[in-house]
């Protein structure tokens, strides 16, 4: 009697098996080579650094590396160029296939506007946190005598009055008067030389004094890099001055013109 055994210890039986193993063996090592082929198996790009660079140096670079590019983003940052790529995705040295999309976030080349707050009557600290929130700056201070000591009189932008509801470029400075009081309160004459224009804004801002005229010699080319040689009024130890006025500032870049800067550790304490 032939039986299940005797069919599977068969020529025949065993030859169909080794058949049909093989074809699933071939078939299964096609479908590897395929995909392997398919995915770019073992092959990766590292992805490169493209911040700071424009929309056409990125598209350039990450094309030749067979890799697509698409902006993802737009966003707006002051302190990046204009039109430059501030942050991608996949991020620099990730290891991606070819034919990857790169997503790149671009810097606008516009500022969005902003509406300006109603600073009006507002302290000085409570204006400076009024404009943060909405993305302005606080830029000139000037202080005019008046009972409300430290309250925002008025306030401008590019030397306009600024009303309820204006739109100003995001970053925009705001330019505040601001109330001194009635009391002529003094304070010690700071010495200015050697400070370049963003310093020296600082400082008078910190201590309550307008900036009055800006004169620059002859020697300047870099406005923001030339430094102080001389105030007016004129810097003299133990000097004073009352809060809220204006110090005209003259500028070089001849460095022998900037006047040593003085010990001032033995000031007088300032004047109330």
């Amino acid at each position: 009697m032939y039986t299940l055994s005797n069919f599977l210890r068969s020529k025949t039986f065993i030859k169909n098996f080794i058949y049909a193993n093989l074809v699933v063996v071939f078939v299964l090592t096609c479908v590897y080579f395929w995909l392997s082929s398919y995915t770019d198996h073992g092959e990766n790009v590292d992805v490169p650094d493209m911040r700071g660079k424009n929309y056409a140096q990125a598209k350039s670079v990450l094309e030749n590396l067979n890799l697509r590019v698409a902006i993802m983003d737009s966003v707006f940052d002051m302190d990046k160029p204009k039109g430059s790529i501030i942050e991608q995705s996949p991020s620099k040295g990730a290891k991606v296939k070819e034919h990857r999309t790169v997503y790149l976030t671009l810097n606008a080349f516009k500022a969005p506007d902003v509406t300006v707050p109603n600073l009006k009557d507002a302290s000085l600290r409570q204006a400076k946190a009024m404009l943060e929130v909405v993305g302005l700056v606080v830029g000139n201070i000037h202080y005019t005598p008046d009972i409300a000591k430290n309250a925002v009189l008025r306030y401008s932008f590019a030397g306009e009055a600024v009303s309820i509801g204006t739109h100003v470029p995001f970053g925009s400075k705001i330019d505040l008067t601001v109330g001194n009081g009635l009391a002529g309160d003094k304070i010690t004459l700071p010495c200015l030389f050697g400070m370049n224009r963003k310093q020296v804004r600082n400082k008078l801002r910190e201590i309550s004094l307008s900036l009055g005229g800006e004169v620059f010699d002859a020697s300047v080319t870099d406005s923001s890099a030339a430094r102080i040689y001389k105030q007016t009024p004129n810097f003299s130890l133990g000097a004073t001055i009352n809060k809220g006025s204006s110090v005209d500032l003259y500028y070089t870049d001849d460095e022998s013109k900037i006047p040593e800067t003085p010990d001032t550790t033995s000031t007088p304490a300032s004047e109330e």
